[in-house]
């Protein structure tokens, strides 16, 4: 790798000399600020690793810039100017994996432009019948915050709500449709005092706790979807201070009661669940056990859980996405995460569960890897994905885009 400067003068090169020079490198976006006439070079590829540094040139030598912010370092960005903006903006590029991030250039400093929904894991959301909208709540961002916000997806577009009142920031909730009370009912999550056992429901307007009599105890990434043979919300399993459960509740519009199942999964977290209409099933899928992740599939007959043996089944994974799909008549799944080679790595293949079976999908384009996406069919039943985290196990990207299927 070289890291010489070469100026053109209209006729031919000419070897520059300057006293300061960025690092040997390639791959690094360089464009003209019209704000301060100097030209920006960021990041770039070196001998040991994607760059983060800025460097600018005045027409004679290099100065490195030290802005109080500034992109992860990466290769293959796009950046141009952008005189409305007041500096240059930066897109995307390679980090550990693929990048969706936009970045403006002040001349001092960088800053994240955010998308409408910020970039987010551990959210959750539900289609509220009642308005026809994607209803998504909180989840944590790569900052690790708590984030409290409501958006709502009109099946072309994201639009934060403002509702009177609202539940605490979580990461790690459950959230699905009742369709006898037409509310979108949401129970625990962890906040920042540690896992919550409450109740709320949205009406499309605001959120209003529940006060039930009984409640599971407090948890985190429980699996919960509705069951229309019984008329109920139920809930499966999830991550106790306790450690891993195995129950099942059911939410009856008002209060929670705990079922005794003859037969049911093992114990787990971040097992994902939906209703296939097409099937008339209740569906689980896979999730993380004490004794590590698993592939299983299991269905509730509204008395008890009956375990599926398929002729094919994704890997062994947990914080997978699954929903309806109206446009294949059955349930799609997307992603997750599993524990190949012995460390993390985030999943991008897609699957179709058939009925009795699944059968792996080949789409020709797709979301890139990621686990703790939220998917949820949106009023013309095409499954809406949105978020989630990927990257790698040493370091971890936050996403913020939206993806339909098309089958």
């Amino acid at each position: 790798m070289l890291n010489d400067t070469w100026t053109w003068n209209g006729s031919t090169w000419q070897s520059q000399t300057p006293t300061a020079s960025p690092s040997p490198r390639t791959l690094a976006p360089l464009v003209y600020d019209n704000s301060d006439s100097d030209l920006v070079l960021f990041g770039g590829s070196g001998p040991d690793g994607v760059l983060d540094d800025t460097w600018t040139w005045d027409g004679t030598g290099w100065v490195e810039e030290e802005p109080a912010t500034s992109p992860p370092g990466r290769a293959f960005a796009a950046m141009s100017s952008a005189p409305k903006a007041g500096g240059v903006v930066l897109f995307g590029g390679f980090t550990t994996g693929l990048a969706g991030d936009t970045w403006t250039w002040s001349g001092t400093t960088w800053e994240p432009e955010f998308l409408p929904v910020g970039p987010r894991a551990l959210a959750t959301s539900a289609y509220d019948a009642a308005t026809g909208d994607v209803v998504l709540f909180a989840g944590a961002n790569s900052g690790e915050a708590m984030l409290s916000d409501t958006w709502q997806w009109n099946g072309t577009s994201w639009t934060e709500a403002s509702p009177a009142s609202s539940p605490p920031g979580r990461w790690g909730a459950t959230m699905a449709y009742d369709p006898a009370s037409r509310q979108v009912v949401l129970f625990g999550g962890c906040g920042t005092s540690g896992c919550l056992d409450d109740t709320w429901a949205w009406d499309g307007e605001t959120w209003t706790e529940e006060t039930p009599a009984a409640s599971p105890p407090a948890r985190r990434d429980a699996s919960m979807a509705y069951d229309p043979a019984t008329k109920q919300l139920v809930l499966f399993g999830g991550d106790t201070s306790d450690g891993l459960v195995a129950d099942t509740w059911v939410w009856t519009g008002s209060d929670w009661t705990e079922q005794s199942p003859p037969s049911a999964p093992s114990d787990r977290s971040a097992a994902a669940m939906a209703y296939d209409p097409a099937a008339k099933q209740l569906v689980l899928f896979g999730g993380d056990t004490s004794n590590g992740l698993v592939g299983d599939t299991w269905v509730w007959s509204g008395r008890t859980w009956a375990a599926q043996a398929t002729s094919a089944e994704p890997s062994p994974r947990a914080a997978t996405a699954l929903a309806y799909d109206a446009g294949i008549h059955g349930l799609l799944l997307f992603g997750g995460q599993d524990e190949g080679a012995g460390q993390l790595q985030f999943l991008s293949d897609t699957w179709e569960w058939t009925g009795n079976t699944w059968a792996k999908r080949t789409p020709s384009a797709h979301p890139s890897a990621r686990a703790s996406a939220t998917m949820t069919p949106d009023v013309n039943g095409r499954p809406i994905l949105f978020g989630g985290v990927g990257g790698s196990a040493s370091q971890t990207v936050y996403d913020g885009d939206t993806w339909t299927f098309s089958s």
